[in-house]
């Protein structure tokens, strides 16, 4: 393990760490990197990881980078060796949504309705559009398998920097996404479909979804709601034993890889741009 302070060593070490240095290049014989650093950090600690040790396979935090370029650079320079830890993509709800879609058990997809919001953020490198909607960008890519083209989006914006932004992307199906850092907290995830809707909340349990059969296909009547129990897993633990899994060479490679976190850095700085935050402070404070 790499720690830079003394107490992230010591910490390492009280936590079971096999060996706890402070520079990358102390390193020998490394099978795979798990790079857990602020987001703000993540080009020039990959970039450090990639001098000492191209080739190596990378598991990387969300989001890949701030900026589109540096994390164009970094998927080069990995050529294939790069995933990032878009853990959602891990989530049974999300799973089971996805397979609704497939399966066409509500007939075709309408739309998504994607919610995130939260009061205020542990985070200080970076502001709540860069904690948050990288989430619900790697949900919509995993059930759809592309991201739609941005159609609108507004921000929610002031001198000291960005809290959050609405965005509409796509036709058919439509995608519409809320991220917040200064609303109550909430997550939803609903999938509008022409024969019913099914979605995830915060008002259920972890391990359920709920699902709503229109009883007139012609009228907006609706049956009983049916609460789908899923299984009771972890998604970091998922994506982590995912990527262990790849290293030992016991199963293929992990959610996401380099060239989709690239698409997913470049979307939020599209809708950044297009929004007019582009250029303003990258972080900001808590919610007020």
């Amino acid at each position: 393990m790499v720690a830079k302070t003394l107490a992230s060593l010591e910490r390492a070490k009280k936590s079971g760490a096999r060996e706890a240095v402070n520079d990358v290049t102390f390193l020998a014989n490394i099978d795979a990197v798990v790079v857990a650093t602020p987001t703000s950090t993540h080009f020039e600690v990959l970039s450090q990881v990639l001098d000492v040790m191209p080739g190596v396979p990378i598991y990387c935090e969300k989001a890949l980078c701030d900026q589109l370029r540096d994390a164009e650079e970094i998927n080069s320079r990995a050529a294939g060796s790069l995933f990032v830890m878009h853990k959602w993509r891990y989530q049974e709800g999300v799973r089971a949504l996805k397979r609704i879609t497939e399966s066409k058990e509500l007939g075709a997809l309408i739309g998504i309705e994607a919610t995130r919001h939260d009061l205020g953020s542990p985070h200080r490198d970076v502001d709540m559009i860069w904690t948050l909607l990288p989430h619900e960008l790697s949900i919509v890519l995993h059930i759809l398998g592309e991201l739609p083209s941005i159609q609108s989006v507004v921000a929610d914006r002031n001198e000291r920097g960005a809290f959050g932004l609405k965005a509409i992307l796509g036709w058919k199906p439509w995608v519409s996404l809320s991220v917040s850092g200064r609303a109550n907290r909430a997550r939803e995830l609903k999938l509008i479909f022409e024969e019913g809707y099914a979605m995830m909340s915060s008002d259920l349990s972890h391990d359920e979804i709920c699902i709503v059969r229109h009883s007139d296909p012609k009228g907006p009547a609706q049956g009983e709601p049916e609460i789908r129990q899923l299984p009771n897993t972890m998604p970091l633990f998922q994506e982590l034993n995912a990527f262990v899994s790849f290293v030992r060479g016991e199963s293929q490679p992990p959610l996401s890889s380099g060239l989709e976190a690239v698409e997913i850095v470049g979307c939020i700085e599209a809708m950044r741009i297009r929004s007019g935050i582009q250029g303003y402070p990258t972080t900001a404070g808590e919610a007020s």
